[in-house]
């Protein structure tokens, strides 16, 4: 999205609101599809963070939400 989409160097400058924003438009041409959503870098930092904008991008119509991390994120997954 960051790269493809929006045309930047990375995928650092991508949002919540902006994964949300696509996810609605990925739901409403897709809307009995399995939808998974990545949470964008710096959207999970602590639990509470994570559940907020987890939620977020599920309202959106998301099924699923994919975090990247190892062990330090597994507390929040559990």
């Amino acid at each position: 999205l960051g790269m493809t989409v929006q045309g930047h160097d990375s995928t650092l400058p991508v949002t919540v609101e902006d994964i949300a924003y696509h996810t609605r438009a990925v739901r409403r041409g897709a809307p009995n599809s399995l939808l998974l959503a990545d949470l964008p870098f710096m959207a999970y930092a602590t639990p509470e963070q994570t559940f907020a904008n987890a939620a977020i991008v599920m309202r959106a119509g998301a099924n699923m939400v994919k975090l990247e991390g190892g062990a330090w994120l597994a507390d929040t997954v559990r």
